[in-house]
């Protein structure tokens, strides 16, 4: 659900609040209030769960290429050693 998504369904939901004889200015209030969140929103650093699940995958396979460079070097400087000691 991206920020507009959640904006419109939070603005619809305070404009279904209000009472029957406000039926005239739910849609003004609707718009205000999605507009509003949108800026609010547009204004953090918050990204989507599609995003975020792409980096953490990022990072999982930056990880795991890390861990095999570590792996990778600590076998060269074991053998160096002995060549070092002669």
């Amino acid at each position: 659900m991206d920020t507009q998504d959640i904006a419109d369904n939070l603005g619809e939901k305070i404009a279904n609040l209000l009472p029957e004889s406000f039926a005239d200015t739910r849609q003004d209030i609707h718009s205000n209030v999605i507009t509003l969140l949108e800026e609010s929103l547009s204004k953090l650093n918050i990204v989507n769960r599609e995003e975020f699940d792409i980096q953490a995958e990022i990072l999982a396979n930056t990880r795991i290429r890390l861990e095999a460079a570590e792996k990778q070097l600590s076998q060269l400087e074991e053998q160096l050693k002995p060549a070092a000691n002669k």
